[in-house]
């Protein structure tokens, strides 16, 4: 998807191997987790078993994913492993700007609103809404000013499911569960 970088690791164990090592080798070629992580041996499908791949999402966070199975193409099935490593600070802490943040209704059901008692204005105020698996699904710029705002969220277009709300608050995250029905 959109802002999403992925880095090969060979040579590694899947297990251990460091993200911080693979730094410099992001690429926005999703094809890099291509079809080559198997090989057809004539009696059967092999992994390379020194095989990991680091995938960047556009929130920032960094997931360590190697394939332990795969079943052939009888069915398709492929298993793999997939591990948070990394995910940019956030926190449940109110930053200084904010003397609240309420989201109601929670579980919400094709909207919901978002209260920000703002203590001071931020230059930059942006909420990221990622599904389960980290990916994000949204990315909306926030109103900032003094006092209380109310913001309109539309979420009729999600899935049913647990989402997070990121706040980036001129770099400062604040992180917020929303349950969509």
């Amino acid at each position: 998807g959109p802002g999403v970088e992925v880095a090969q690791a060979d040579g590694v164990v899947p297990t251990t191997v460091d993200y911080q090592d693979y730094e410099g080798a992001y690429e926005t070629n999703l094809g890099i987790i291509g079809w080559d992580w198997k090989t057809f041996t004539g009696m059967g499908w092999s992994l390379p078993d020194d095989r990991a791949y680091f995938l960047k999402t556009a929130s920032g966070d960094i997931w360590r994913i190697y394939f332990i199975d795969f079943a052939g193409s009888s069915n398709g099935t492929a298993t793999m492993n997939k591990e948070l490593v990394s995910s940019p600070s956030s926190t449940n802490e109110l930053p200084e700007q904010l003397s609240s943040l309420v989201i109601y209704p929670n579980p919400a059901r094709g909207f919901t609103q978002i209260l920000l008692d703002w203590e001071r204005p931020v230059n930059n105020a942006r909420l990221h809404i990622t599904n389960s698996i980290g990916q994000v699904v949204r990315t909306e710029a926030l109103p900032s000013g003094n006092g209380l705002q109310a913001v309109p969220l539309d979420v009729a277009d999600l899935r049913a499911g647990y989402y997070n709300l990121i706040f980036d608050l001129d770099g400062q995250r604040v992180t917020r569960t929303l349950i969509v029905q």
